[in-house]
């Protein structure tokens, strides 16, 4: 089985709710704006599967959050997504501690690679 990922995002809150829909909420980032460093990344990605059949499936994926670099940045968590139907969508927190400013990304990955990322960059901002 060959598993699509058509969307996927970051946000302040995201979840499956009872009747298999997401819920997000803060979604979209570009940026994550902190006062000071080292700081605490928060979140959430946020996606769909296509299991590309009307029988839907199971799949195992993971997230991994990494620096511009590529180096992982501890936040890492797997789930199973099940479904009967054809996208199952799913919602996975993550929290680390940044450095510096500069690029990250969150990634879904199965056993075979990576079916996608956002890219993000955390920003110093003062405060007022």
């Amino acid at each position: 089985m060959t598993l699509i990922l058509p969307s996927l995002l970051l946000a302040n809150q995201a979840a499956v709710n009872v009747a298999g829909l997401l819920d997000v909420l803060g979604a979209a980032w570009e940026t994550y704006p902190v006062a000071q460093l080292p700081a605490t990344l928060d979140g959430h990605i946020a996606g769909v599967l296509d299991f590309g059949t009307s029988e839907g499936g199971e799949a195992s994926i993971r997230m991994v959050v990494r620096d511009g670099g590529g180096a992982q940045l501890g936040a890492e968590a797997s789930i199973v997504v099940r479904s009967a139907r054809r996208l199952a969508p799913f919602a996975l927190r993550f929290t680390c501690v940044v450095e510096a400013t500069g690029p990250f990304s969150v990634s879904i990955e199965d056993d075979d690679g990576a079916l996608g990322r956002v890219d993000c960059e955390v920003v110093l901002v003062q405060q007022a």
